[in-house]
Formats: C-alpha cells, structure tokens, sequence
C-alpha cells in the first residue's frame, strides 16, 4: 500500500527523482546525496515532513495560508488530498487522516512559546473529532518548558539534527491535555527554533487520538539558535 503523504509512493511508480526524494525524507542519505535530493525540492514552495507512527514518512507542501482572529493558518496538502492546518506549529484541523480533527476552536488561546518558559500556563480548546462523531470535546490544555535533560525519557525519536541542539538554541515545550469527559491524549511535544529568520515550531509531536500520531518537522531542515 502506498503512504498517504505526499513523498513515499509505491516504487513502481517512481522515477530517479521520487526514488531519491523518498530516500530524503527517510533520512537514509549519506551528506552528498542530501544534496543531491535537496536539489529536486522547488525553492518556491514550503514543505513540512509528516510521519504517522507506524507508516513511512512523507512530505506535504504548504497550499496557503488563512487567516483567523489569532493569527495565521497554514494549510497543508499532500498529493492526494489529505489536509493538515496549523497554527504556531499547532493541529487546528485535518482532513483524510485515520482520525480527523474537522475543527477546532481555542476558549482562550494559548500564551507565546517565549512567555511559557517563565512558569506553565492553561487554555481550553474545542474540537470536533471524526469517525468516533465527538463533537464539542472540551480540553484544558497545560503548557510548560522542558529541560533537555527530560528529552531522553520520550517514547518516540527526536529527529538527529535537532538531538545535536538539545541544549544550544532549540527550545523544548510540552502539551498535557485533560479532558472535560475524563479522556486524556498523549502529551503534546514541540521544539521551538529561529526556521528561515523566524522563531517557529520546527518539529512536533502530536497525537489526534491515543492510536493516531504524528511527528513533523518543517522540511529541509534549518534550525538556528534562537
């Protein structure tokens, strides 16, 4: 079966450039090769890997960018129509996933990366959950920094370029979700650097249910100190 995202097709329908844009995004190039395979990336577009835990990761292109009373949304697409929308590095909403967050809407937003490395802080959010027909659910949703020292606990791996920075210019955050009716996610992993002259959540890892996971990382990467 092929993978749902856009780069990680079946090997019969690709050509030397897909075969070595797969072979990027499963990180198995030696330093020449990378750049090789960098250069079949078009420059115009923005690109985010995504991997769903237990499939092959994949690239989505950036579609465009919304717009809602908290700031930007940005919309991405794989080449079969799956959508994820994100906001400071945040699951707003997706679309052809196994489980589909089709809406969510925050009670009162969270607080900037920066001011949450202070002391931990709360918002609640509102979100409609597909196929299990959850509509409404109701989260406190606790933001707090993490240590570098605490990242080797996590049950899931942290892209090698951003092990290399644990404690040189990556800021590391955690999301502990509670639900009104009891129910509780995973938590929430984000890692916060300057991407392109910009702070921005470079690598995530985010859980639409207790099966459903994604990692994903702003693509190619270009981490710098904060």
């Amino acid at each position: 079966m092929c993978a749902i995202l856009l780069v990680a097709g079946c090997a019969s329908r690709q050509g030397p450039e897909m075969q070595s844009l797969v072979s990027l995004v499963r990180g198995d190039l030696n330093t020449q090769q990378l750049g090789e395979a960098l250069k079949n990336l078009n420059p115009a577009f923005r690109y985010m890997r995504v991997e769903l835990d237990g499939a092959a990761p994949a690239l989505m292109v950036l579609g465009y960018i919304d717009q809602d009373r908290h700031g930007a949304v940005e919309v991405w697409y794989s080449a079969l129509g799956e959508i994820i929308r994100t906001q400071n590095g945040r699951i707003m909403g997706t679309v052809g996933l196994p489980v589909d967050w089709r809406a969510l809407t925050y009670l009162n937003p969270p607080i900037a990366w920066t001011d949450a490395m202070a002391a931990p802080a709360t918002y609640q959010r509102a979100r409609d959950e597909l196929p299990s027909y959850r509509f409404g659910v109701q989260e406190r949703v606790t933001l707090s920094a993490m240590s570098p020292s605490s990242l080797s606990s996590l049950s899931f791996e942290i892209p090698v370029t951003l092990r290399r920075e644990w404690s040189t210019g990556v800021r590391w955050f955690r999301e502990q979700v509670d639900a009104a009716d009891g129910s509780h996610l995973p938590d929430a992993v984000f890692a916060v650097a300057r991407y392109r002259g910009q702070a921005a959540v470079v690598f995530s890892r985010q859980c639409l249910s207790h099966k459903v996971c994604l990692r994903m990382q702003l693509w190619p990467p270009q981490e710098e100190s904060l």
